[in-house]
């Protein structure tokens, strides 16, 4: 779902994405006891996520275009189901476990003055900022041959991250309209990420 308002110079965007996740597991384990040396443990579990968001921003006329400061709250739950494999004498059994991600996104965007020709017409946005990532996960426990093991699920559980990025909305004519964007970023984790889109749609 989405609800935004807009006031001109200042406005807000609401979203909420939540669906469910149905997994399939098939993990092979070596048992010499059996023909052919190999069984093939299986498992069906299911899970649920959910990913409310808000965005606050302001629109400041400035001499180069438009300046457009604004902060993005965002939260990513991921809740997972405990499952009991089957099919093998090395059957794992896996508790249910709760993913949490919690984010913050600081950005500064310049939106350009349109710039169009007889035929075509294009708007230019650059922009920077920084995103806070907090992950609370919870360890994966499960019993193996009658044995408790758990281990963490890995990740840092505090990242900042600085990130670039431009966006581009042209009227190409024809009734088309082409949008497209990159950002790229570098985090406290040593992670170097790019991310690119493009969209081509046609008014009938």
């Amino acid at each position: 779902g989405y609800l935004g308002y807009d006031a001109g110079a200042h406005f807000a965007e609401a979203a909420f994405v939540a669906g469910v996740l149905q997994e399939r597991s098939r993990r092979h384990v070596a048992n010499n006891l059996v023909l052919g040396g190999i069984e093939t443990a299986r498992a069906d579990f299911n899970g649920v996520f959910l990913s409310p968001s808000v965005t606050l921003g302001m629109r400041l006329p400035v001499t180069a275009g438009t300046l457009i400061p604004s902060v993005r709250l965002r939260y990513a739950g991921l809740f997972f189901d405990d499952y009991t494999e089957t099919g093998s004498d090395g059957d794992l059994a896996v508790s249910r476990r709760d993913v949490n991600v919690f984010e913050a996104r600081g950005q500064l965007a310049l939106a350009l003055a349109p710039v169009s020709t007889p035929s075509q017409a294009w708007q230019t946005k650059l922009r920077t900022g920084v995103d806070a990532i907090a992950q609370n996960s919870d360890d994966v426990s499960a019993t193996l041959l009658g044995q408790d093991i758990s281990f963490p699920a890995g990740g840092e559980q505090f990242v900042l991250r600085g990130f670039a990025g431009a966006d581009v909305a042209a009227e190409v004519g024809a009734g088309m309209t082409l949008n497209a964007g990159f950002e790229a970023g570098y985090g406290t984790d040593n992670a170097f990420t790019v991310r690119g889109q493009a969209r081509l749609s046609k008014a009938f």
